[in-house]
Parts: structure tokens; C-alpha cells; sequence
């Protein structure tokens, strides 16, 4: 009689243990697929942003340029020094702010 209800508490003890583990596998499986699909979209953003960060330091350069081409041009037409057309023309605000 002891033995049979010992193992009706092992049974029972087994079938909870089945019980929770195809639960958990019912929440895990779908939050592990939803965590991976947020994962590469972060992945996907972050190359994004380092794509927008190297046009950005590109503009940033081209308009460097362009001012001391400027400043040349006028230093040059006006018989003025480069500093002293820095100051007539400043320098405008970065594309990207900081």
C-alpha cells in the first residue's frame, strides 16, 4: 500500500515536470523567435546609423572645402588675407550637430 502510493507521487511528480516543461517551451520558443527578430533589427539600425555617421563626416568635408575655396576667392579678388575674410564670412554651424 506504502509503495503504491509512493509511486503515485512519483507519477504525479512526473507528469507536473512534463506539465511545466511543455509550458515553458510553449513561452520560451516564441520569445526566443521574437528576441532574435529585435536583435537584428537593432543590428540592422546600428549599420544604418554608422552609414548616415560616414555621409555626415563626408558633407562635413566637401564643406570644408568649399569655404576655403570660397575664402580663397574672395581673398583673392578683394586683396584680402584668408584670416581677415574669416572674419567677414564666418565659418556657418556644423551639418550635424553635436
Amino acid at each position: 500500500m506504502l509503495e503504491e502510493m509512493i509511486a503515485g507521487v512519483y507519477t504525479s511528480q512526473e507528469v507536473n515536470m512534463d506539465d511545466f516543461n511543455r509550458r515553458l517551451d510553449e513561452i520560451y520558443y516564441p520569445l526566443d523567435i521574437q528576441i532574435s527578430w529585435v536583435h537584428k533589427c537593432i543590428e540592422n539600425l546600428g549599420e544604418r546609423l554608422d552609414q548616415d555617421n560616414e555621409i555626415v563626416v563626408r558633407l562635413e568635408r566637401q564643406k570644408t572645402k568649399r569655404e576655403k575655396a570660397i575664402r580663397s576667392f574672395v581673398s583673392t579678388w578683394f586683396e584680402m588675407s584668408e584670416e581677415d575674410v574669416g572674419t567677414c564670412f564666418p565659418t556657418s554651424a556644423p551639418i550635424h550637430p553635436p
